[in-house]
């Protein structure tokens, strides 16, 4: 890749729409754009930077026009890549774009890889690893807490917070390394251990940021809730208010449903996949044993296990015995058809093992709302209420992070043997900071990093 040569993009998904924007960034994009403009070619190169004008485009060779656009130029280092750069506005759809597009390569640029202008940012320090990568989570963020996430790393969060664990390390060895220059500056017993307990602080702060990111990644691939409980107890009727239609077989008889039932939908802006189960019990028939067991499968991988119990029945022989495994730990009940009667039974049951309980009639109008609130409860609860940030945007993050957790547990191991010792490992975890903000990340992860950018960006 020629990184000297002007290149040109479409930032725009490319289809039918009323404006397309074009970028254009290199040493000659001034003169090479104005070479497109005919007459007033030269009204361009002497327009005030970073504001809009009107022009026609036209062929260099045909001279036949393309389209009255508008256009900004951009000076160097004044720009988004810091380089001298042209956005211009055309009519949409998908030949006048592409005629543009077309003719500037004619007259000597050449078509932008992907993230090409984030990366000349980069290169040329107007943004560092970090912001970059922010600008590609904001585009592909899905959910509000994932463009919150990146629009904070964006604004310099995220780098304020590892800076400051940077700064923790920094403090450390300057008393340590002191230490080892001038004996006399020794570190005391007291004040050696105040180093560890601070920096063992620190870990623990790492390895929170963690487990913000695996939860972050389970809300990304999105949460799966499982309708479980014995036959007839309205699984399938619930399954339905919830997803809004009429998508599993509800009937009187029991062991209707005896294959999975899934459907997607957004709880609390997050995205969940519902699945209907067969009800548990004994059976003979061999197709509904099969149900029953893909419906224990499916549960022991479930983010949580919706309990499906009905007010009218005692408890069949086996239900407490599952619930108080309680399936991992992931069980919140609802105790339906309460219209028809209450076992009260059950509700002390469900409170004397902490399990949360919702109690409804699936024919109550207002029990798709109560569904609804009890799930996203339990959504914020576990995964919404404990991320109002989080440091680590990518899977990149999340391996320097756990380096850097290794290198403090590596350091820790070998406290004993002195300070010096100590001052050489925790050395190597200062080594990691560099590579979060891209300063010594080798050409492969920048390579890796802007390939997964689109065209334009």
């Amino acid at each position: 890749m020629d990184d000297q040569k002007t290149i040109v993009a479409l930032a725009t998904p490319p289809g039918v729409g009323a404006l397309a924007i074009l970028r254009i960034s290199g040493k000659d994009a001034h003169v090479l754009f104005a070479i497109c403009l005919g007459s007033k070619g030269s009204l361009f190169l002497k327009a005030t930077t970073n504001t809009i004008h009107l022009y026609s485009i036209y062929h260099p060779t045909t001279k036949n026009c393309i389209d009255e656009i508008t256009a900004i130029k951009y000076c160097s280092p004044r720009s988004f890549s810091g380089e001298d750069m042209v956005e211009v506005i055309c009519h949409g759809g998908k030949l006048v774009p592409l005629a543009i597009l077309e003719t500037l390569v004619f007259v000597g640029m050449r078509f932008a890889g992907k993230g090409e202008f984030t990366r000349r940012a980069f290169l040329n320090g107007k943004l560092d690893i970090l912001k970059a990568e922010s600008i590609h989570g904001l585009i592909e963020a899905h959910t509000p807490l994932q463009h919150k996430i990146a629009l904070e790393m964006y604004h310099g969060g995220s780098a304020k917070k590892i800076m400051q664990w940077k700064q923790e390390i920094v403090s450390a060895l300057s008393l340590l390394e002191s230490g080892l220059e001038f004996p006399e500056e020794t570190p005391n017993p007291e004040q050696f251990n105040s180093i560890l307990e601070k920096l063992s602080v620190l870990k623990t702060d790492i390895e929170a940021e963690l487990c913000i990111r695996d939860r972050l990644k389970t809300l990304e691939k999105g949460l799966t809730i499982v309708l479980f409980g014995p036959k007839n107890a309205g699984k399938s009727t619930i399954f339905n208010i919830l997803v809004g239609g009429d998508r599993s077989i509800v009937h009187e008889t029991e062991g209707t449903t005896r294959d999975l039932v899934s459907e997607s939908l957004e709880i609390e802006n997050s995205l969940v996949c519902l699945i209907d189960t067969a009800g548990i019990g004994n059976s003979d028939n061999p197709v509904e044993q099969i149900g029953i067991d893909r419906s224990w499968d499916v549960c022991s991988h479930a983010h949580l296990v919706l309990w499906i119990t009905p007010a009218n029945q005692p408890f069949i022989a086996n239900e407490t015995d599952i619930l108080n495994k309680g399936v991992a730990g992931k069980i919140w009940s609802v105790i339906n058809k309460i219209d028809l009667s209450t076992d009260s039974n059950k509700e002390l049951f469900f409170k004397n093992n902490n399990i949360p309980i919702l109690s409804i009639s699936s024919f109550d109008s207002e029990s798709r709302e109560q569904l609804i609130c009890y799930v996203g409860s339990w959504v914020k609860e576990n995964y919404l209420d404990c991320m109002d940030h989080s440091v680590m945007l990518n899977s990149r993050h999340e391996d320097l992070g756990t380096r850097l957790v290794e290198s403090l547990t590596y350091a820790d191991s070998v406290a004993q043997f002195g300070e010096d010792v100590y001052a050489q490992s925790i050395t190597k975890a200062l080594l990691l900071f560099d590579e979060f903000f891209g300063r010594t990340t080798s050409e492969e992860v920048i390579n890796e990093i802007f390939s997964k950018f689109c065209i334009g960006k």
